[in-house]
């Protein structure tokens, strides 16, 4: 008997054993494997439907992450295309804000401006490495 768990990303995982080594595996991806044959590199499931907890094996496919994101544009699974800087709902400062710690790189460090902004450190290093807000 597998006991299902949801994780935060929203997919059904189980856990399963052998020789005592535990391996956790979302359902999606061993249901895709079992009826439509294992994955070349770099695959993905898509769920044709949207919803990540309908595992059916007819409502699943084999695809590229391109095709994944451009199938969940097209339904309407994704709102926004872009969601860089502002537009990222988990964006922490605004676009004025992320434009005055780049124009003005040695004016205060990383915990100072953390401080003034009220976020972390990592945000404004992430920020000054342009790994966010690159569209700045």
């Amino acid at each position: 008997m597998l006991k299902l768990k949801k994780i935060n990303t929203g997919y059904s995982v189980v856990s399963l054993s052998k020789k005592c080594i535990v391996e956790t595996v979302t359902v999606h991806r061993l249901v895709c494997s079992a009826f439509h044959g294992e994955p070349t590199a770099g695959m993905t499931v898509n769920h044709k439907d949207g919803d990540k907890l309908n595992n059916r094996a007819d409502n699943l496919e084999w695809a590229t992450p391109a095709e994944n994101t451009q199938h969940a544009l097209r339904n309407g699974f994704r709102t926004s295309p872009d969601q860089r800087g502002a537009k990222n709902p988990r964006a922490k400062l605004t676009s004025s804000q992320a434009r005055e710690i780049l124009e003005n790189p040695d004016a205060l460090n990383g915990v100072e401006l953390a401080r003034k902004f009220g976020v972390t450190a990592t945000t404004i290093s992430y920020l000054r490495r342009r790994k966010t807000w690159e569209n700045l």
